[in-house]
């Protein structure tokens, strides 16, 4: 299957998704999701049809599944587990934990894990080594990228 097969079949499993037919999606999802794509992954984690898992199935199914799309890599995935960390959401609250799948996800390009890790970096927080112009640069690709809160940030840190 090409990129650009693989991109449409993605796409489309999200339009069904967004309108509710989450049964179609997963039928799209299924031959990728067995091929470890991890785009495909992140998204099957997203939903759950109706009397097919109980909530406490469908919350293990969606980490498992969000966990492998980020050992995969996968951007929104990394960031999402951080965020989990960071809050104690589906795991054991841990903040340092937290900030190393904020740290990937942002050296993977995902903006808004740039202000965590930026945050991170110009304090010296959660374990990770205080590097205040890192942190900065960070926060500007942030704000770059439209983050919300970056530029607040950003500025209450130059002040």
């Amino acid at each position: 299957m090409s990129p650009n097969e693989r991109q449409h079949l993605l796409e489309t499993a999200q339009a069904e998704i967004d309108s509710g037919s989450c049964k179609a999606a997963e039928k799209i999802l299924r031959p990728l999701v067995a091929e470890k794509w991890p785009e495909a992954l992140f998204l099957y984690a997203s939903f759950s049809i109706a009397g097919t898992e109980t909530e406490e199935g469908f919350e293990r199914r969606h980490l498992a599944l969000v966990t492998e799309a980020a050992q995969l890599g996968h951007p929104p995935a990394l960031y999402l587990l951080g965020v989990y960390y960071d809050v104690g959401d589906c795991v054991v609250k841990d903040q340092s934990v937290a900030s190393a799948w904020f740290k990937k996800a942002a050296e993977a390009g995902y903006a808004r894990a740039m202000l965590s890790h930026g945050l991170d970096l110009f304090h010296g927080s959660n374990r990770i080594v205080k590097n205040r112009e890192a942190g900065l640069d960070f926060i500007r690709q942030a704000c770059e990228e439209g983050v919300v809160d970056a530029q607040n940030a950003l500025e209450h840190l130059k002040t």
